[in-house]
């Protein structure tokens, strides 16, 4: 991830500010899945579902730009939020949608799809990041984001 370069780098920060991030996205995930969690049955998925990516593009789309770390620490919770509105709805059509005899080979396939391209999407933002630094990785990566979700 770029973001331990953006820190140091750009940021002038040290282990604790990178940890302080960190820390902030995972909050961001609890925060949203108490709330939404908590509910009994989520109305409009579809929206909420491009929303979230909407804002987890924007939360991210923030470390690109020269702001406060204040500014960072909302975008990263806010980026956190909106992947885990994404993963519950995206969870919970998944378990509504598909006949149970046929869950387990759906989720394998998309958690193949998901964890197996992990690894070249972060070789990816490290090589881009070498290229052009890592503000630029993140504004494109969060505007990227936004503009499939809108698409």
């Amino acid at each position: 991830m770029s973001l331990p370069f953006l820190v140091q780098r750009d940021l002038g920060g040290d282990a604790t500010l990178l940890g302080l991030l960190y820390a902030c996205f995972p909050l961001g995930y609890i925060g949203a899945a108490l709330v939404l969690g908590s509910r009994e049955r989520l109305r409009w998925r579809g929206p909420w579902a491009y929303a979230g990516l909407i804002a987890a593009g924007l939360g991210l789309g923030v470390f690109g730009l020269h702001v406060p770390i204040a500014v960072l620490v909302v975008g990263a919770l806010l980026n956190g939020v909106g992947l885990e509105i994404f993963n519950q709805v995206w969870t919970s059509l998944l378990q509504e949608r598909v006949p149970g005899d046929q869950l387990a080979r759906v989720t394998s396939v998309d958690m193949l799809g998901s964890f197996g391209l992990l690894p070249l999407g972060l070789a990816a933002a490290g090589l881009l990041t070498d290229a052009w630094g890592a503000a630029p990785v993140f504004l494109a990566g969060g505007g990227l984001t936004v503009t499939l979700a809108l698409l």
